[in-house]
């Protein structure tokens, strides 16, 4: 039995796609979007943690340290890439970082006005490409970074992943049983090109598997 010091943070999370690392927060203040009510409610709000565990090792990273009024979103492994989501309330951007192999360092890959988006509901990084995403409460669907794109979706629907020139979202009914299909969306327009009956399941390589 292997002993991991976490200080703290005791469920860690697997990155789609990746076998070899795990990431895990303390939600000092609930998600990024509880954060940012409370941080707008005039009261200060403490920062979370972001950890990163190196798989079979159990080496334990803490990349960026925040001070008051800047929160973590979701991470984000992309093409080989650890990605993190920042954002600042006080100075109103919002920030993605790359971590580096290594762990040594991060480099800033984008920073963006935090008036860019209405707010931090659902606002996390995707891929791959690595995008920048939000999925608000008003069943309306973002790509905030790097290209401007939104559209309406179904209520019950969630975005899975882009592929080529195309956008897949999982959408879930009872009628009366419970089942799932895959919408499949024009990227620039959202227009349905699509739908597959079945459960999407992406797998460490990559590759999507549809289970129906």
């Amino acid at each position: 039995m292997k002993i991991i010091e976490t200080y703290g943070i005791t469920y860690l999370e697997k990155f789609n796609c990746c076998s070899e690392w795990y990431w895990g927060t303390n939600y000092t203040n609930g998600d990024l979007y509880e954060a940012e009510e409370i941080y707008l409610s005039g009261k200060e709000i403490e920062p979370n943690r972001l950890i990163f565990v190196h798989y079979p090792d159990g080496t334990v990273f803490e990349p960026i340290k925040l001070d008051k009024s800047r929160y973590f979103g979701m991470p984000a492994y992309v093409d080989g890439a650890i990605y993190i989501l920042l954002v600042s309330f006080k100075e109103k951007k919002v920030c993605i970082y790359q971590c580096s192999q290594d762990m040594d360092n991060t480099v800033l890959i984008v920073e963006l006005p935090l008036n860019i988006v209405k707010d931090c509901y659902n606002l996390k990084i995707d891929g791959n490409p690595l995008m920048l995403t939000r999925q608000g409460g008003e069943n309306r669907f973002q790509i905030i970074w790097p290209d401007q794109v939104e559209f309406d979706i179904g209520v019950r629907e969630t975005f899975c992943f882009k592929r080529d020139d195309k956008l897949y979202f999982s959408e879930w009914h009872e009628d009366p049983d419970y089942r799932e299909e895959i919408n499949i969306r024009e990227y620039s327009t959202g227009r349905l090109l699509e739908k597959i009956e079945g459960a999407e399941m992406t797998l460490p390589n990559g590759q999507s598997w549809i289970l129906r």
